[in-house]
């Protein structure tokens, strides 16, 4: 797991990047889940593709809906994207139902294609949320740290 977020670190580009962010509980400060963003030529195209997870144990409990909001309300503040990519394996009702509350679209079901940390070939739903469509939830409070102005320069 180490060696693949260094690999996102070494491999940042203005015009190929993938930012890790960590989701924690709020009151015991506990892991929750990550997220990764990724782009490729963001400057033109001002779209991110997101891939999260939440840990089994915290799974069920709306977490995983907080932190897609918390992704897509960064991304789009923050980053000024025009859109956010996701995709889920089919059977994945929850992540399918998490991308259905915050207004994702889908534009594609492919049978069979590499999927999750196995990359066993799997059915494969992707949907785009755009800014227009997104929502933000009242309440929501979004922190950002460690994000300073030279390194949104670059990816923007």
């Amino acid at each position: 797991m180490a060696q693949h977020r260094w690999e996102h670190r070494a491999q940042l580009r203005a015009d190929n990047w993938t930012l890790d962010f960590i989701a924690r509980d709020v009151e015991t400060q506990e892991l929750v889940g990550v997220v990764d963003l990724s782009a490729e030529n963001f400057a033109a195209a001002r779209e991110v593709q997101t891939a999260s997870w939440v840990l089994h144990r915290f799974q069920g409990q709306g977490y995983g809906t907080l932190i897609r909001q918390a992704v897509a309300e960064f991304s789009f503040s923050h980053l000024d994207a025009h859109s956010l990519r996701t995709c889920w394996i089919k059977t994945n009702r929850a992540s399918a139902r998490v991308s259905e509350k915050m207004g994702y679209r889908i534009y594609t079901e492919k049978k069979e294609e590499p999927a999750g940390p196995e990359k066993i070939n799997r059915p494969v739903v992707s949907a785009r949320l755009s800014a227009a469509d997104y929502h933000p939830t009242d309440g929501l409070q979004l922190e950002v740290t460690g994000v300073g102005d030279q390194l949104l320069h670059m990816l923007s």
